[in-house]
């Protein structure tokens, strides 16, 4: 869409004041749209290349990764193997350290935050997301994960998901896109630093440990919304280099 602005646009108020698209406000933020995509294609930044094996969500909708609501008793069995949660992690912080690294090439031309604490992970190949893990290891006992621990390890993960999240779509509300649904749930600081989520301990006889099935949802959650967030990012790129004007404004 484009507004043509003629010299007598602005003649009395109404255009000042109206909310209508060749409005004031609008155009003003039309031109500041503009502005910032002009400054990324000029970066160019490279895609991502998505290794997650997640799935992308239609629309981009983000799911919840939602945290172990208690301890389970896998004394028995069924419990998430302690070892398998830390390389599960680890996949995860490395993915972020990626996805990050990637993310400031474009927040610094457009005066954004830039993403800081990227060592908490390692880039392998750059704006190449690495394989998660989708699914727990099954244990039991003292080879399961203690509970305390392995909730607090997935909620320091979480909080980096959230804070990535947060940090793309002030990148992409510069750039006149509208991201998917954020379901994500919880607060996190508007600070846009990664922390290192602890290691995983074992639990000490299984009795209070982390369930499999709640490790496995949250970890194919992410997964997920990885894949989501790397198909989102990917396609506002492309319209970036394409020079697509989400509202041009033209004089006339």
């Amino acid at each position: 869409m484009s507004i043509v602005l003629r010299s007598r646009h602005f003649t009395g108020s109404k255009k000042v004041f109206t909310a209508e698209p060749d409005g004031l406000a609008n155009i003003i933020r039309a031109l500041a749209v503009d502005n910032a995509r002009i400054r990324l294609k000029a970066v160019a930044p490279a895609s991502l290349t998505d290794n997650s094996t997640g799935t992308a969500a239609g629309g981009g909708a983000l799911a919840d990764l939602v945290l172990p609501a208690a301890p389970f008793n896998a004394t028995a069995g069924n419990g998430a193997q302690a070892a398998a949660l830390n390389t599960a992690l680890t996949a995860i912080n490395n993915a972020h350290a990626v996805i990050g690294t990637s993310l400031n090439l474009s927040l610094a031309p457009l005066g954004l935050p830039a993403i800081s604490g990227l060592n908490t992970g390692t880039v392998a190949a750059a704006n190449t997301i690495p394989a998660l893990i989708k699914a727990g290891t099954t244990a039991s006992g003292a080879a399961s994960a203690d509970y305390n621990s392995g909730r607090a390890a997935l909620s320091v993960a979480k909080a980096n998901h959230q804070k990535l999240l947060r940090s793309m779509f002030s990148v992409l509300a510069a750039l006149g896109e509208t991201g998917g649904s954020n379901l994500v749930s919880g607060s996190y600081g508007y600070e846009a630093m990664l922390l290192a989520p602890g290691a995983v301990a074992a639990a000490a006889d299984g009795s209070s440990a982390v369930a499999l099935a709640d490790a496995a949802a949250f970890l194919l959650a992410l997964a997920n919304n990885t894949a989501t967030l790397a198909a989102a990012w990917n396609a506002v790129l492309a319209s970036v280099a394409a020079g697509t004007r989400p509202l041009a404004v033209v004089a006339g």
